[in-house]
């Protein structure tokens, strides 16, 4: 497929779980046009460790990402399906807000585990809510209609 634009949000940090205990995280979720096409291209990746439980959440899928309804601009939501601890599929839901920029203590992270064989997340058997302790959530902006080449010719070698 030729891809036109999209958007996502990148980022990891710190958290703190619904325990108190630490958690992390990076995060990669983006949704693109693709030309001749309605349906967008969701890609994406999600890992995530609680510390204290010593449990893994890593994206085996995504299925779902974009900008949350009746909530801020920089809101963001992404489903998909996971492992836990490596085995599994489970669903999940990871709502991302980027509040400002690095040290200001506004972005916010919140993941929803739901139970495994399940196509998305109803009743959750994991969840942590928290503003991101360390690290920084950014929304970045794709746009390859107006790419443009200028100067000398592009060589994929490192000689030219």
């Amino acid at each position: 497929p030729v891809i036109q634009s999209g958007g996502g949000i990148a980022g990891g940090g710190s958290v703190t779980t619904d325990t108190e205990g630490p958690g992390e995280f990076s995060i990669f979720g983006s949704q693109f046009a693709v030309e001749e096409s309605d349906t967008p291209l969701f890609i994406g990746s999600l890992s995530y460790l609680d510390v204290t439980a010593s449990m893994t959440v890593e994206s085996t899928s995504i299925t779902a990402y974009g900008p949350l309804e009746g909530a801020e601009a920089t809101t963001r939501q992404m489903t998909g399906i996971s492992t836990v601890n490596g085995e599994g599929a489970y669903p999940f839901m990871v709502t991302l807000v980027d509040g400002g920029p690095i040290g200001t203590g506004s972005d916010s992270f919140q993941l929803a585990v739901g139970n495994d064989g399940e196509t998305e997340v109803t009743d959750p058997s994991y969840l942590v809510q928290s503003t991101v302790q360390s690290g920084n959530l950014q929304l970045i902006t794709f746009d390859f209609g107006n790419l443009e080449v200028s100067g000398s010719p592009v060589s994929a070698t490192p000689a030219g």
